[in-house]
């Protein structure tokens, strides 16, 4: 008669074993990939914690430096010290003061270029940070 035979095949072993490299591949490609959508998010991050950090400085009364101002100039240059991967590419960034309407900058990233628009905070609406992939 016939010996029944239990375990698992090579056959089926080497399958389960490509899949889980492709697994892993397509994980490790989706967390450190160059990817449009990762860019997007970065420059948002690195913008919004610019005007944190501008807003910060402007309440409080012993900062000293000049860049307390919610200004184009300011907020892209305290982003860009805070990400060296950001390459500012708009040549002249506005000094004055954002009040009530946006202004937008140019960002690189991985050789990239996105326009960057800030729309400040009023009394009916948020601060808006909006990315857009330049053409």
């Amino acid at each position: 008669m016939f010996k029944e035979q239990k375990g698992v095949t090579l056959i089926a072993l080497v399958i389960t074993i490509i899949v889980l490299l492709i697994l892993a591949g397509v994980s490790i490609a989706m967390l450190t990939g160059d990817n449009e959508t990762n860019s997007i998010a970065q420059i948002k991050e690195d913008v919004s914690l610019a005007v944190s950090e501008i807003m910060a400085n402007k309440a409080d009364p012993t900062y000293n430096g000049n860049e307390s101002t919610l200004s184009i100039k300011n907020i892209a240059t305290i982003a860009a010290r805070n990400d060296a991967s950001l390459t500012i590419t708009t040549d002249s960034l506005a000094e004055t003061e954002i009040t009530d309407s946006s202004a937008s900058f140019d960002v690189t990233v991985n050789k990239i270029t996105y326009t960057v628009t800030y729309t400040p905070k009023t009394a009916s609406t948020a601060s808006k940070i909006d990315v857009v992939k330049k053409s």
